[in-house]
């Protein structure tokens, strides 16, 4: 069954946070602190990319659930009365030497030396009332040191939203509940009946990308996306820009153009720091294109116009407050609810 763990970073231990969940640690700087199968197992985990890694002191108690940390178990990080950051077990590791060199030593000459690296670590903003309502605590309960979710309210999220991945991204993306979410789509489904037929038509456009990119090679993939967004390039550099529907976003979006970059960035979130993906039940990676600038708001018929975004950030660009604030022809800088995040675009061309 799936876990969801989560600590808190204010109080004593927001240095901590500041360092190693809102800054990142990187394994070229404390690899002499870990054994050759340690820094193999790591390598293959995080390659050269930044990592969160928090540790918690030993005792009886803490060790004991520490111990049943899995890799794939979700990690919600608390401070300040919300949840700032969520993420999954990467892995973890009992090295008093590897904690001192993060996070130094107390008063008391202890340090954090049950570790566990995190990775597809995203910015969250989830008021901890809301998520004391949905797991059916007490309207004044807030998370105290390490702990992990009842198996109750574990399952109870598991059958209401079908994954602990989905219940942190409804929470983070409008705060609504599941049902809340159930009673919206039946409300807009009742006003707007033409919408099982759109479904069916994006589901065929869908259908018909992934059909391009059948029984490929991952190098052919790769190369027949290339083919696909340069020919996008040249066919709308030769068009004028003109107004479309919104229904016609979705469908660039879901169509080849959309398989395509998605493929590029290896259904990869663009946003540096997440790069989160997941495998569907086909075994096939799951991502999300958007695009910056709607096409029923004026915007460019164009690849450089759509990023790949994981579902969590992608409600987050339709939900939160999102500003422009520099674009160059490799990176893109923008603040989500005034947070400063950079958008990789290096590999559209």
């Amino acid at each position: 069954m799936e876990n969801l763990y989560y600590f808190t970073g204010g109080g004593a231990a927001k240095k901590h946070y500041q360092d190693t969940i809102c800054g990142s640690v990187y394994l070229e700087n404390f690899k002499h602190l870990l054994s050759k199968k340690e820094l193999r197992e790591l390598k293959v985990i995080f390659a050269d990319t930044s990592i969160k890694v928090w540790g918690i002191k030993s005792s009886p108690y803490l060790k004991r659930i520490w111990m049943q940390l899995t890799p794939g178990d979700a990690m919600l990080v608390y401070c300040n009365k919300i949840f700032t950051h969520a993420g999954y077990v990467a892995y973890k590791v009992d090295k008093a030497p590897l904690a001192e060199f993060f996070w130094g030593k107390d008063n008391d000459g202890i340090t954090w030396q049950l570790i566990y690296f995190l990775k597809d670590v995203s910015e969250v903003n989830i008021p901890v009332a809301n998520f004391s309502e949905e797991v059916r605590y007490k309207p004044n309960w807030f998370p105290q040191g390490f702990s992990r979710l009842n198996s109750k309210a574990t399952q109870e999220i598991i059958r209401k939203h079908k994954s602990i991945g989905f219940f942190i991204n409804t929470l983070s993306s409008g705060n609504f509940s599941s049902d809340e979410c159930i009673n919206e789509a039946l409300n807009e489904a009742k006003e707007h009946p033409l919408l099982n037929k759109e479904g069916k038509k994006l589901e065929s456009i869908e259908k018909e990308a992934e059909r391009l990119f059948k029984g490929l090679t991952k190098e052919q993939k790769k190369a027949r996306a290339r083919d696909i967004v340069r020919e996008s390039i040249n066919k709308s550099s030769n068009k004028k820009e003109a107004p479309y529907k919104i229904s016609n976003v979705k469908r660039y979006e879901r169509g080849q153009v959309g398989r395509a970059i998605k493929e590029l960035y290896d259904f990869k979130c663009s946003i540096e720091g997440c790069g989160f993906t997941f495998l569907k039940t086909n075994g096939e990676p799951y991502a999300e294109a958007h695009h910056l600038e709607q096409l029923s708001q004026g915007g460019w018929d164009h690849p450089q116009n759509i990023i790949v975004l994981c579902p969590n950030h992608h409600r987050q660009f339709h939900y939160a407050d999102i500003k422009i604030k520099e674009r160059t022809a490799t990176t893109l800088k923008v603040t989500i609810n005034g947070v400063e995040h950079v958008i990789k675009i290096d590999k559209h061309q």
